[in-house]
């Protein structure tokens, strides 16, 4: 018997997405394997003999897990189990070079959602990134928090104008603009973030990368600069004060590029499962919640791992967000050039009489921006977004190969 999942013979299917005119379930699917590693409860029986030799699917055990792990070496006691379930769950070959830098990972940590963000950064082909664990975890977690980030970002933007406005009887009027036109071109450019009509289907990773690598350089300019300019003021107050000021400011931005990295993460698909759908994941502010909160985005890349641009003419995006009048509210819209088919999705009745009398305006305002909305539908479910960004296999419905003389 062998638990360990090859890259090359690895498959999963997550939930499928609507398509054109048809709507497919986004209920979680079962999951295949190559017959080499492991595979649903629900597949038929296969049975090949050759000689005197039979070969079977059946139900895995933690007995199996527990035989694999004394195979390397390793003592079944409840940690290890607890790392092969979770490595064997998002598709890890359970072997002793992966389990081995999963277990050192997991040094002073405990909790399961350490774990699965550090499986998942090995399953991502991020090597155990330490950055990408974080990140993860941020996601598994619930608290990754676009809208706060970028908000608490541009008010210490606009604080270190101020700041430096203030102290310029101190400083050279040359580097105070120079200074001046970055913190206007990053706060400016930080609007990519409002939602646009006109631009919700053609979002760019090149300018969101862009962005956040303009980030990282603003920050190493302020981390380079800040005791050269606080040295030529001489007024004690004013120095104190902008010293705060370019410190919060270097937190927001390394708290920002940090968030930036979780979507270039959770966009990256898992170099063990090939999924049927592959997104590219945002977060925006959600405009239409008071207070503003967060405004999930996906939106289907090429499924060809070499080419994982958008392709803008046939595409399909979700948009999940939360209101308190709507509740929670996932649209799944297919995009065939010009052409619109919209599926609702939400578990609130309540809900589905609110958007029906929102379509005719829908429609009229795609119409605008030259798009046909040829289908609009409602679905009494909920759209797995973490099941698609990080999929796993139900470890109950899973069976391995035993083999009987």
């Amino acid at each position: 018997m062998n638990l360990s999942v090859p890259g090359s013979s690895h498959r999963a299917q997550p939930p499928k997405l609507p398509e054109e005119s048809q709507s497919r379930s986004l209920s979680k699917t079962s999951h295949e394997t190559n017959v080499s590693s492991i595979h649903t409860a629900q597949s038929e029986d296969v049975r090949s003999t050759t000689k005197k030799t039979e070969s079977k699917r059946q139900p895995y055990s933690k007995d199996d897990i527990m035989n694999q792990l004394l195979s390397f070496g390793k003592s079944p006691n409840v940690d290890n189990m607890r790392i092969g379930m979770t490595m064997l769950s998002y598709g890890v070959p359970l072997n002793q070079d992966y389990f081995e830098i999963i277990d050192n990972l997991m040094k002073g940590k405990t909790s399961s959602k350490d774990l699965e963000s550090i499986v998942l950064s090995i399953a991502k082909n991020l090597k155990g990134n330490g950055k990408s664990i974080s990140v993860l975890k941020q996601f598994l977690s619930n608290e990754l928090d676009l809208t706060g980030t970028v908000k608490q970002l541009q008010q210490n933007l606009q604080a270190l104008q101020a700041a430096m406005h203030a102290s310029k009887d101190g400083l050279s009027p040359a580097f105070t603009q120079h200074l001046a036109a970055i913190v206007a071109a990053i706060d400016e450019k930080l609007q990519f973030y409002r939602f646009d009509k006109k631009n919700m289907l053609n979002f760019k990773v090149e300018k969101y990368v862009g962005l956040m690598k303009e980030s990282k350089l603003f920050l190493s300019l302020l981390k380079g600069m800040d005791k050269k300019i606080l040295t030529q003021i001489k007024d004690v107050y004013q120095q104190q004060s902008l010293k705060e000021v370019f410190e919060k400011t270097q937190k927001s931005l390394e708290k920002y590029i940090d968030h930036s990295l979780a979507y270039l993460v959770l966009s990256k698909e898992s170099q063990f499962m090939i999924k049927a759908d592959l997104f590219h994941f945002w977060q925006i502010p959600n405009l239409l919640a008071s207070p503003v909160n967060n405004m999930d985005i996906l939106i289907q890349k090429r499924n060809n791992k070499q080419n994982s641009q958008i392709n803008e003419d046939k595409t399909t995006m979700i948009i999940k967000f939360e209101t308190e009048n709507i509740g929670e509210l996932s649209i799944v819209i297919n995009v065939i050039e010009n052409t619109l088919i919209y599926t609702f999705n939400s578990k609130d009745g309540e809900t589905k009489r609110i958007i029906s009398s929102l379509v005719p305006d829908l429609i009229k305002q795609m119409e605008a921006i030259n798009y046909k909305v040829k289908g609009v539908k409602y679905m009494d479910k909920k759209i797995p977004v973490k099941e698609l960004l990080c999929p796993n296999f139900d470890l109950d419905r899973l069976t391995h190969i035993s083999t009987e003389a």
